[in-house]
Order: structure tokens, then sequence, then C-alpha cells
């Protein structure tokens, strides 16, 4: 990517090789394009690695990087290190981002000077897809 990001996504991964995919997938289907993504390998030994590696060949905005397992903050942690974006936006390997996300919360971002955070519900959805509730803001 030879151009700066907006954002940077940091994705903390551990064992996440059965739904890596699926979650970066719904990544690149934002309608805000202007983004990186970093995805820290938090010392998996499934095929989390090589998942994200596949996705990276089909989306060049996709970097892996790895680590021993320090936890989720640690990963968080590099992840922001290496981030090139304005902005960074933190998306959980299980968790699933409705495409006008990014351009939503950067157009309300945009419009509110001074802001330093925005968030937004969360829709709660069991394994099969239904919806279980909402929520607003992180866990």
């Amino acid at each position: 990517m030879s151009e700066r990001p907006r954002v940077s996504v940091v994705v903390p991964a551990f064992q996440s090789e059965a739904h890596i995919g699926r979650t970066l997938a719904s990544l690149r289907r934002q309608r805000h394009t202007g983004f990186e993504a970093i995805v820290v390998n938090d010392g998996s030994t499934d095929g989390t690695a090589e998942a994200v590696r596949r996705a990276a060949q089909v989306d060049p905005r996709i970097r892996l990087l790895e680590q021993p397992n320090g936890g989720t903050a640690a990963a968080r942690n590099l992840g922001i290190a290496a981030a090139r974006g304005d902005v960074v936006a933190f998306l959980d390997d299980d968790d699933l981002w409705h495409p006008e996300k990014l351009a939503l919360q950067l157009a309300r971002l945009d419009a509110t000077p001074g802001a330093a955070v925005i968030s937004c519900h969360s829709a709660l959805l069991d394994p099969d897809g239904r919806l279980l509730g909402w929520r607003l803001g992180g866990a």
C-alpha cells in the first residue's frame, strides 16, 4: 500500500483459524476503502497465520505481525505501534463489521470537532447469525 491509510484497523488474533477469514472478509467489504488491517497473531498454534496470509494475498491492505502469546492488550499495543493511519480502530478476531461501519464512524468523527473516540451499537449474534440483542460500546 503506497498511500497512507486514513484508518489502521488492529486485529488481535489467537487461535483464530476457524473464523479470521470471515472477519477479514467483512472488513474488505467496507464502503470506506482507505484502511490498512494489521492482524497481530498472538502466538497461535493453529492455522491462524496461514489464514491471514491467504487473505493478504487477496488484499494487500492486510498485514500480519506475529508475537509470542502475550494477550490481547499486548497484541493491540504491537498493532498500534505499527499503525500508519490517522485513526485506529479495533476489530476482534471473531467479529463482523457492517459494510458502512467505517464510513459512518469517520463521518461522525469529522463532524464532531475535538472528538477523540467514536463508538456504536453492536449486534449480538448466535453462531447461526440470529440476532440476540444489541449493546452500546465495548464488551
